[in-house]
């Protein structure tokens, strides 16, 4: 996944957490040195992940394993 593929309103999840998320700033958190941190709005709550923990969710493929794992 590339920089670019990562666009406000995108529905995202944490690698880390597992929480799902939607990314609500188009750039990353510019107010921290590195630049590796997206605003996030999860749970009610605007928090930072780091860029290298987000992965685009996949509604779809997250029921197709989901159903995998039952039968």
């Amino acid at each position: 996944m590339t920089t670019k593929d990562l666009k406000r309103g995108c529905l995202v999840k944490n690698t880390r957490s597992d929480e799902i998320g939607v990314i609500v700033t188009d750039e990353p958190d510019c107010t921290n040195s590195d630049s590796q941190y997206y605003k996030v709005l999860t749970d009610g709550k605007i928090v930072s992940w780091f860029k290298p923990n987000i992965e685009i969710y996949n509604e779809r493929a997250a029921r197709a394993f989901t159903k995998r794992m039952v039968r």
